[in-house]
C-alpha cells in the first residue's frame, strides 16, 4: 500500500507521464550490478521525489525524457 500512495501522490502534483519516466529510470537504475539498497521504499521515494523537482528544474529541456537527461548530464 506504500507504493500506491505515494504514485498516487506523485501523479496528482507531477503528472502521470514524469512520474512514469522517472520511474523507469529508477527500476532500472536498482537493477544494475553492484547497486544495493537496503531499504527499497526509502530509496525509492528519496529518488522520485529528487529525479521529478530536477524535471521541473530543467525547463528549456521540457519534451526529453528522463534517461536522455541523465545521458547529457552524466557523458
Amino acid at each position: 500500500m506504500r507504493f500506491n500512495g505515494l504514485f498516487n501522490e506523485t501523479v496528482k502534483d507531477y503528472g502521470f507521464d514524469d512520474v512514469l519516466s522517472v520511474t523507469d529510470y529508477l527500476i532500472k537504475y536498482s537493477k544494475r550490478e553492484g547497486v544495493i539498497i537496503e531499504n527499497k521504499f526509502s530509496f525509492f521515494k528519496e529518488s522520485l521525489y529528487k529525479n521529478l523537482e530536477m524535471l521541473i528544474k530543467r525547463g528549456e529541456y521540457k519534451n526529453e525524457r528522463m534517461e536522455e537527461f541523465f545521458k547529457r548530464k552524466l557523458l
